[in-house]
C-alpha cells in the first residue's frame, strides 16, 4: 500500500438506515432516539454476511443502566463501494482507529434518515513474521 494511505480519513454516508436489524429493531428510530453530531461509531467487517462477505456494519454504543454497561446498536453499513476495500485493509491488519457522526438528518416522516460520519484508517500493513529456520 502507498505510503499516503496510511492515516487515511474517509467521510462516508451510512446505508441501509431505513432497514430493521435481526432483532427488529428499527435503524431508523435507533437513529432518531440516540444519534447526535460527534458521537462515536463503530465499524465491524461481516465475513459471514450472507449477502455480502465484505460488508461492514456501522454501530453506535448507547449507555444502559449502569450495572449493565453499554449496548451496541447496529445503524446502517459502509456502502459497498467502500465496503470491498475497507475488508481487504482490515484482512491485512488494517484498522478504524476513529470515527464518528458528522451530520444526520431524520426527520420522522423520513424513511431512510441520512447519517454521514468520518473515520481515520490506519492501513499500516502488519508486519510479516520472520520464517522459522
Amino acid at each position: 500500500m502507498e505510503e499516503a494511505e496510511y492515516g487515511s480519513v474517509y467521510r462516508l454516508t451510512v446505508k441501509g438506515t431505513g432497514f430493521s436489524n435481526p432483532d427488529g429493531t428499527s435503524r431508523a428510530d435507533l437513529i432518531r432516539r440516540f444519534i447526535r453530531d460527534g458521537m462515536d461509531v463503530y465499524l465491524e467487517p461481516e465475513p459471514e454476511n450472507p449477502h455480502d462477505p465484505n460488508a461492514i456494519a456501522i454501530f453506535i454504543e448507547v449507555k444502559r443502566w449502569f450495572f449493565f454497561g453499554p449496548y451496541r446498536y447496529q445503524i446502517g453499513y459502509v456502502s459497498e463501494r467502500w465496503a470491498k476495500s475497507f475488508a481487504k485493509r482490515f484482512a491485512a491488519g488494517g484498522k478504524i482507529v476513529e470515527a464518528y457522526v458528522r451530520s444526520h438528518h431524520a426527520p420522522e416522516d423520513q424513511t431512510f434518515p441520512r447519517v454521514s460520519i468520518e473515520a481515520v484508517g490506519d492501513w499500516k500493513p502488519t508486519p510479516a513474521k520472520p520464517a522459522k529456520r
